[in-house]
């Protein structure tokens, strides 16, 4: 499943569904397989949301990529909340529940439904482990969309999230997110430098390229 993420790789996160679907029907009691079931939709889903990300370069998905969009973040969320209530004192899970609200996060109104449930998801993984390095990745999601996890603002999420690269240079999240902040701020050409390295670390993430093209293009 993590090479299908780093790769951005549907074929492979579907494969992995399917087997931890298998997995869950026999160990329906087992909450870190239920755990890598919900892990296995997120990264679907965020691949997708990268895919069809239009203001950043990506293309208008079909009504049936909807579909499997809404389908996927939907199986995701029960498959977390029934890890959660067999084991409610497991960070990534916390993580994982507000990184699948997040991704309902695409505009002002879904922000006021959606936003605050995503934060207090993070906010709980954080308080539980404080570097844990997905927690703030998903943090520092939620601060491109507007919503501050604690009420850092940028620039407090950015040297979270340097310290992440710092400790995982493969997390190419991190970088898109540091690039994103950095364009928030109006800082092009440090936006640019985290898109390169990003692009260093996997050219394959969707939209990278569109990114970098784009912030070319404007100096």
């Amino acid at each position: 499943m993590e090479e299908g993420s780093f790769r951005c790789d549907k074929g492979t996160l579907e494969k992995a569904v399917a087997q931890f679907q298998d997995l869950a029907s026999r160990h329906p009691t087992d909450y870190r397989v239920l755990y890598y079931l919900a892990r296995a939709y997120e990264r679907l889903v965020w691949t997708d949301r990268a895919i069809f990300d239009e203001e950043n370069g990506g293309r208008s998905p079909s009504e049936k990529e909807k579909e499997a969009l809404e389908t996927n973040l939907t199986k995701g969320m029960e498959a977390i909340e029934r890890s959660l209530q067999l084991k409610e004192d497991f960070a990534d899970s916390h993580r994982l529940k507000g990184s699948l609200w997040a991704a309902r996060v695409t505009g002002f109104v879904s922000r006021m439904r959606h936003g605050s449930r995503a934060r207090k998801a993070v906010e709980r993984a954080l308080q539980m482990e404080p570097q844990n390095p997905w927690a703030i990745i998903a943090q520092g999601q939620l601060t491109t969309q507007d919503v501050w996890v604690f009420g850092d603002g940028p620039e407090k999420t950015m040297s979270k999230l340097r310290a992440v690269v710092g400790q995982h240079p493969q997390l190419v999240e991190a970088y898109v997110l540091l690039g994103k902040l950095h364009r928030k701020l109006n800082q092009p050409k440090d936006a640019l430098k985290m898109y390169q390295k990003a692009y260093e670390v996997n050219p394959n993430y969707p939209g990278i390229t569109s990114l970098i093209v784009d912030i070319v293009r404007e100096e």
